[in-house]
């Protein structure tokens, strides 16, 4: 019972019926679509500024496939992951010890939906300049890239509180929104639940018997993307019901 009375408010909270009351009484200055404009602008500004000196063109995020998707609330729009983050990366490949020394390096079940688990960790020896860009830090998504069961496969959760030294290792693909919370709070939401999730199980493939998806695919997911004031108001809904 419980399982379902979540499963209704986290699929509630993307569709917007969770909100609809709230919505009716504090219209938004700003839509989805400008805050997704917004957030376009400051993605290329950052691209920009990281590739200073650099002759590389900039290649805009591919919008989503909107075709089967559901009509939205008025004021939100869809938006891919693609065009809500600034970073994808995978993790180290390397086979991790399961005592010390070493660095702390999470394992692949750290990550289930809306959460990480910092002690699920392993150890792995490496240099600093090895390890560098792997480390894990608070507001980064991690999401599964291979598991055996489906319900586990692409499922993503925040990191939280997270205050020492953690590598993330190569069956998790680490994200970063372009704006922080309450942006980084909803994709982590909204990527578990609804027509995000389904797109996701839909691009699963089995390889030995593992279930496994891409960075491609994650690029690719279409988010249900609300103004940032209606976000910052579900994200808070949904942390006091569940």
């Amino acid at each position: 019972k419980l399982k379902r009375q979540r499963a209704a408010i986290l699929k509630a909270a993307v569709e917007g019926t969770l909100t609809a009351e709230w919505r009716a009484q504090h219209p938004a200055s700003e839509t989805a679509e400008q805050l997704l404009q917004r957030i376009l602008n400051e993605r290329r500004a950052k691209w920009e500024a990281e590739q200073f000196g650099k002759k590389k063109a900039y290649k805009e995020p591919e919008p989503p496939d909107t075709t089967n998707l559901p009509e939205l609330p008025e004021g939100w729009c869809w938006a891919s992951m693609e065009q809500l983050i600034t970073y994808l990366r995978n993790g180290l490949p390397q086979k991790p010890d399961t005592s010390p020394p070493g660095n702390r390096i999470l394992r692949i079940n750290a990550v289930r939906p809306m959460h990480v688990d910092l002690d699920e960790v392993r150890y792995l020896k490496l240099s600093e300049q090895e390890g560098e860009g792997y480390f894990i830090e608070n507001g980064d998504i991690l999401f599964t890239r291979y598991n055996g069961s489906l319900d586990l496969l692409g499922v993503a959760g925040m990191v939280r509180n997270c205050y020492v030294l953690t590598l993330h290792p190569d069956k998790l693909i680490r994200v970063k929104t372009v704006l922080s919370e309450p942006l980084s709070n909803y994709v982590e939401l909204a990527s578990n639940v609804g027509s995000s999730r389904a797109f996701l199980e839909s691009r699963a493939r089995t390889t030995a018997g593992q279930k496994g998806i891409s960075g491609a695919d994650i690029k690719q997911i279409p988010i249900p993307l609300p103004p940032l004031t209606e976000q910052q108001q579900i994200v808070s809904e949904v942390e006091a019901r569940l």
